[in-house]
This record gives structure tokens, sequence and C-alpha cells, in this order.
């Protein structure tokens, strides 16, 4: 309509490998892991992403993933 492509950057493409931020988890040592790895499922609502972690076998829900 306004001749602009549409931005595109916020989205992951499903089924890739992703990491997710741990915001809850006391840091109490430096070199403890401040991320869990996961695959992208797809999305919920805007910028919340679903990923699947297969270590704890749950789905969980964050808007911060890389």
């Amino acid at each position: 309509v306004h001749h602009q492509k549409p931005d595109l950057s916020q989205y992951r493409t499903v089924g890739s490998k992703c990491y997710v931020l741990i915001h809850n988890r006391p840091r109490l040592k430096k070199l403890r892991a401040k991320s869990l790895e996961g695959w992208l499922t797809g999305m919920s609502a805007s910028n919340i992403y679903r990923v699947w972690i297969p270590r704890a076998n749950r789905i969980i829900l964050s808007r911060n993933v890389l």
C-alpha cells in the first residue's frame, strides 16, 4: 500500500535452535549459565516466542530469545 517492505526482523525460523534468558535464577557464580538451550516452536502473541526446552521437556513462553 505504501510501497515499503514489511519489517520481518523480529521473526525467527520455526524449528531452529535458540537460547532463552533465565530471569529468576540467582547468579551466585560468574560462570553459571544465564540461558537455556531450546528449539523455537512458534510465536504465541505479539513478540512472545514459544520455545521447547528438551532438558526439562517443557514449552516455555519468553520475549528474550536469541
